[in-house]
């Protein structure tokens, strides 16, 4: 379940509880983050390279928190194209959540932190604006605005 968490350094964020993918929890509130997130990213045209890396599954996921062919497919691809900014990345076809306690160096080893970095990239915002996205996960978005609020106080 995605979780509120409040860092002295980052602000407050909509943090994943449970891991998504092969082998992993994929508790329906992460895996349907995890989607709204991909979208984000790999529906964005600057990263149209992850959309041809995941061929006939490159189309825009359901945020539906349901952990399919496609969201798998996505989540392998966005890993091997992230391996160009960190070699360190666990490319192991799952998100797992980093802990608020991390270093930056080993918060970079996770999928999600950088899945997060690349939404800064292409969202002209702060990602806890996220939640006005009109496909923005309905069961988080009391939290998002919640997380919003105190990132605007």
């Amino acid at each position: 379940m995605v979780k509120m968490v409040v860092d002295e350094e980052y602000g407050c964020s909509l943090e994943l509880t449970l891991g998504v993918g092969p082998g992993r929890a994929n508790n329906v509130d992460d895996v349907a983050y995890v989607q709204f997130l991909l979208n984000k990213v790999i529906q964005n045209p600057q990263y149209a390279t992850i959309r041809k890396m995941c061929g006939a599954h490159g189309k825009k996921l359901a945020v539906d928190g349901i952990i399919g062919p496609k969201t798998k497919s996505q989540i392998k691809a966005i890993q091997l194209y992230m391996k160009r900014w960190e070699p360190r990345l666990v490319a192991d076809g799952c998100i797992d959540q980093f802990r608020a306690s991390d270093n930056l160096d080993k918060r970079s080893r996770y999928t999600f932190w950088l899945l997060l970095f690349a939404i800064t990239t292409v969202f002209k915002g702060a990602i806890s604006d996220l939640v006005d996205e009109p496909d923005f996960p309905p069961k988080l978005a009391a939290m998002g605005k919640t997380v919003q609020n105190f990132n605007a106080a």
